[in-house]
């Protein structure tokens, strides 16, 4: 990948969430959820940030695949707690915020 050749791991972190987003938007949905669930991983054993908006998708795809609602929930709270706190997110993003809320509340 581009940003990988060029050594800029954030960058290719991005590129690989939207390759994973539009698989989803696709149906492919176990692809997308197997993108997330590795830069997951790849974030947290990184000295990067933790993403809302990983969690956020692997919520989404959680949805998708009938994963359990404990599964789903667990997801979209960690989502919330970082999204929550990005301040353009929350200025631009208040509706979707609220589902990410509504979401995480039910187990």
């Amino acid at each position: 990948m581009w940003y990988e050749e060029r050594n800029r791991p954030h960058e290719a972190q991005i590129a690989r969430w939207c390759i994973a987003r539009t698989l989803r938007s696709l149906g492919r949905l176990h692809e997308a959820f197997t993108m997330q669930a590795d830069l997951r991983i790849e974030i947290e054993n990184s000295a990067n940030e933790p993403d809302g908006y990983v969690y956020e998708e692997l919520g989404e795809c959680a949805i998708l695949l009938n994963k359990s609602q404990k599964e789903i929930a667990d997801y979209f709270k960690k989502a919330y707690t970082l999204l929550s706190c990005d301040i353009n997110f929350t200025a631009t993003e208040s509706e979707r915020l609220s589902r990410i809320k509504k979401i995480s509340e039910t187990e």
